[in-house]
């Protein structure tokens, strides 16, 4: 399992798409998989993921028990809900009463086996899981929004509608409606029962009234001490407290005894300063989350605006009522709305918020401040590269048009800095500058090249030359051509998108780019040439010299700067999708390591080649012709699909690590070719790879699965099952299964429920009549007699053999697939796959002669030897009635006219 993981973003406009379990274990759901973590220590460890369902999650819900026994119930919007064990992620049962999106889960406190659901429809259901009892109910036709079970009364459920209804109903009497309560305007995002029963929570000021004088019994007496006995249990006996969250901005509690509001707070203004009114890209919109934590009946924890938590206090009034809670970096804090909050802990003190930000952050009620964060992520991970200067920063490249900066030099495992100004679209590629520390380049899938200075505020800079569409590759070089002899070296920007490969210059991004295949063609004097699609480069560690690669499968070593061809590698036949240099120094070598001239390369084939540059560098003469190597030093086979992203470690010698499309990331000692690991950890393909620039034995991957994983190459050594490269599934069509209406008719007592196609058997004497003809006429043919060099076909077929012939001609077409004999001509539909072995002279590719038995001659089309054979179409059972649909539109009309008179 990986050491840490940054998974996929909760998903978002949920009511209820996280959960927390009193002993720590969180869940959320993601996409369309359930995520698991232990947030009881001091950071989140990653415990796994359920991937029981095939469409987005919308609702789930723990229940209420303690370690192996604890489950989850979760729900899809295909409708289903599914029960299953969080330790073992096995699924235990489903439930499928719904057939639209679920829009809420709850489990109820009380017991332990009853499951509560909601649907926008508005249907209600009831599932008793160890009995399998269910159930549904429709009170409201109204979309159902969120739901909460009472943790009084086991069959009480208040149900959150759309349109700001709010109801509790009795589940186990027909779902009777006890309390309707209006009051919202909007969507009701959450609801929140108040974790004791009562509803005497108003404030000792308002409680400690003068007493009557005309009561003699209590004048005189201290009535604030009564008060306090009284209340310091609870909120009283009778009734329950229920609070309401909604888009209109307020907070309600509501009495279940009057089925009325008691009390209504609306949201402060935004501690930040901003308007709350305005919308800021997103960034005001108001989700309204509740969480009544289990061990502070007088807090209530609510969302605001721009993510920021507040804590209320119910028995105090005015200002002293509401309190924001801090942090002590902005890291630490929500800057969009927040969609879900939960407690955990003996004591529920501790909550968890889940954000548009992207980010998962634990908060401590007792010091009302964050603790720690768990960043996510949005979208596919494209890229990962660490920084040469600081080995411990490493940027992160995402399709949800963010790029990352994680500290690894941090004590925090999850010290991560975002960066969004000026990205419009995914980020696909990433390049730290090789002498200026804190300069990223960056590129998207829109075609835009940018560089962006992390250790400032201030938006990225962005090319003016755009590619057409993804950009694949950004790498930094020294500038080509050079400027002058002796002049300083000057790095500049590489791009790979669209076939082509463009050169900005850094400092005048305004400028227009310069395609390198000019300077490629100016200094190899290869003009009109047809240049290959270019798919991926890479500088040397010295920049001395770049590597292309192209679309055919060939990778071209450049001289810097002059750009002059030096070595051809053809040892792929497929498109090259990656191609990195082995490190010059390690640090075992500090002198410099003996593989500095190997290159691996790996393209839309499923195996990693390795290649030595040190003696055909070395035997090539300046000036002279460019080398081509066609055979590999080493061949990594161990993946079954493309390459996707190679990196040379930096600490040991000839160690690699390759990821694929198969999702598994294998470390290769390359010089015995030995698989030291293999990483399984993903839920889908891979996309990229780096080793860990602090740790040897730590390697990072990300894939489409929309996750990071950091995991230790010792902790991953191959299992035999492993080292097998897995093997494509091949479908094969279902054979048809001809039904006939005798097809119900029984057997000597037995039913027959089906026939099989019987197929046509000939005696032996016939079949070897047949093969011999077949074997005739493809000798003639393929035209085994020669005269003077031109293939002739004669038909010397005796009147019996015609006859013969006539009679098993659609046979000969069906088996050969060559020919159908008809009266004086022979049309050549296909050509057996022997006609290989008698090719035809230039000369006679035409036509050619054809001697029939009444000496006439015909002209026939030669046969077109490089098509595959084509299906014949199979003859129709009713011809005359398919002859007559084809007329056209004019003559079906008239058909139904005389069918209508001869009628009527």
């Amino acid at each position: 399992m990986a050491e840490n993981v940054l998974p996929a973003s909760p998903n978002w406009y949920c009511s209820k798409i996280s959960d927390c379990s009193e002993d720590g274990v969180y869940v959320f759901g993601a996409r369309h998989d359930v995520y698991i973590f232990d947030v009881a220590g001091q950071t989140p460890v990653y415990q796994g993921v359920f991937c029981g369902h095939k469409e987005k999650v919308t609702a789930l819900s723990l229940s209420f028990d303690r370690g192996k026994d604890l489950k989850c119930c979760s729900a899809s919007e295909k409708g289903d809900m599914k029960v299953w064990n969080v330790s073992t992620r096995e699924e235990l049962q489903m439930f499928n009463l719904h057939n639209v999106k679920i829009m809420a889960v709850c489990w109820s406190p009380v017991q332990a086996d009853l499951i509560l659901s909601g649907d926008e429809s508005g249907k209600i259901g009831v599932w008793e899981h160890f009995e399998d009892r269910q159930a549904y109910l429709h009170p409201e036709k109204s979309s159902v929004f969120c739901l909460a079970a009472s943790p009084v009364d086991k069959s009480h459920l208040a149900v959150g509608y759309k349109n700001g209804l709010i109801l509790v109903i009795d589940v186990k009497k027909a779902g009777m409606i006890l309390n309707k309560m209006r009051g919202h305007d909007e969507d009701v995002h959450s609801l929140a029962w108040c974790p004791i029963s009562g509803e005497e929570f108003k404030s000792q000021q308002e409680e400690t009234a003068v007493p009557d004088i005309a009561d003699l019994e209590t004048f005189g007496v201290d009535c604030t001490q009564t008060v306090a006995e009284k209340r310091q249990d609870g909120f009283g006996t009778d009734g329950h407290l229920l609070a309401s969250g909604s888009q209109d901005r307020t907070v309600r509690i509501w009495s279940t005894v009057s089925g009325r509001q008691v009390l209504q707070m609306k949201l402060p203004t935004s501690s930040w300063g901003r308007s709350s009114r305005g919308d800021n890209q997103g960034r005001n919109k108001v989700w309204l989350s509740l969480c009544w934590p289990r061990g502070r009946p007088k807090q209530l924890v609510s969302s605001s605006f721009n993510g920021e938590m507040l804590v209320w206090d119910i028995t105090k009034t005015g200002k002293e009522r509401c309190k924001f809670m801090s942090a002590p970096s902005t890291s630490l804090t929500h800057a969009r709305i927040v969609f879900n909050i939960c407690s955990l802990g003996p004591t529920h003190d501790r909550l968890l918020s889940a954000s548009m930000d992207r980010k998962i952050v634990l908060w401590d009620l007792t010091t009302c401040s964050a603790v720690y964060s768990l960043p996510t992520l949005g979208g596919y991970v494209y890229a990962v590269n660490t920084s040469p200067l600081d080995p411990g920063r490493l940027a992160l490249g995402v399709g949800d048009a963010v790029i990352r900066i994680m500290n690894m030099n941090s004590s925090g495992a999850n010290d991560v800095t975002v960066f969004w100004q000026g990205i419009k679209s995914k980020v696909t590629a990433l390049s730290w500058h090789p002498v200026k520390d804190g300069l990223l380049a960056y590129g998207t899938d829109d075609g835009r090249v940018g560089i962006y200075d992390v250790l400032s505020t201030k938006p990225p800079n962005i090319s003016t030359t755009y590619h057409r569409r993804t950009v694949y590759v950004v790498a930094w070089g020294p500038q080509c051509p050079a400027k002058g002899p002796g002049s300083k070296i000057t790095y500049f920007l590489y791009s790979v998108g669209d076939g082509v490969i463009l050169e900005h210059d850094p400092f005048h991004l305004t400028d227009e780019a310069i395609k390198v295949n000019d300077i490629i063609e100016e200094t190899n004097g290869n003009k009109g040439i047809k240049f290959p699609i270019r798919s991926a480069i890479s500088w040397s560690p010295d920049f001395a010299a770049i590597a292309v690669g192209n679309d055919d499968g060939s990778v071209e070593v450049y001289q810097s700067p002059d750009m002059k061809l030096l070595v051809v590698v053809h040892v792929h036949h497929k498109l090259i999708n990656v191609i990195e240099w082995h490190p010059y120094f390690t640090m075992e070598t500090a002198s410099g390591s003996q593989y500095q001239h190997w290159i691996a390369t790996g393209s839309n084939e499923a195996v990693v080649h390795v290649v030595d540059l040190a003696k055909a560098l070395a035997e090539r003469e300046p000036g002279g012709e460019p080398l081509y190597i066609r055979e590999s030093l080493r061949q990594l086979e161990g993946h079954s699909g493309r390459i996707t992203g190679l990196a040379w470690s930096p600490h040991k010698e000839g160690q690699l690590v390759s990821v694929s499309y198969d999702g598994r990331a294998l470390v290769w000692d390359v010089a015995s070719v030995q698989i030291k690991a293999c990483y399984q950890g993903h839920l889908g393909k891979l996309l990229c790879v780096e080793w860990s620039g602090l740790d040897p034995d730590d390697v990072i991957t990300g894939g489409d699965d929309f996750a990071l994983h950091r995991w230790k190459v010792s902790k991953h050594a191959p299992h035999p099952d492993q080292l097998e490269p897995k093997k494509k599934k091949k479908y094969k069509a279902k054979p048809v299964k001809a039904k006939t209406e005798s097809s119900d008719v029984t057997n000597n007592g037995q039913a027959v429920d089906e026939m099989a196609v019987a197929t046509v058997t000939l005696a032996t004497e016939d079949q070897v009549e047949l093969e011999a003809l077949l074997e005739k006429k493809k000798r003639e043919l393929m035209g085994n007699a020669k005269s003077d060099g031109v293939p002739v076909i004669e038909a010397h077929v005796q009147k019996a053999e015609e006859e013969a012939n006539g009679q098993v001609n659609v046979k000969i077409a069906e088996l050969t697939g060559s020919c159908v004999v008809t009266e004086s001509k022979v049309v050549c539909d296909d050509v057996d796959d022997t006609a290989d072995e008698f090719p035809l002279n230039e000369s006679d590719k035409s036509t050619k002669t054809l001697s029939n038995l009444e000496g006439k001659t015909d002209l026939i089309k030669e046969p077109n030897y490089t098509k595959d054979k084509k299906r014949r179409k199979p003859k129709s059972m009713f011809p005359v009635s398919s002859k007559k649909d084809n007329r056209g539109k004019s003559s079906l009309l008239e058909d139904i006219v005389l069918l209508a008179k001869i009628i009527y």
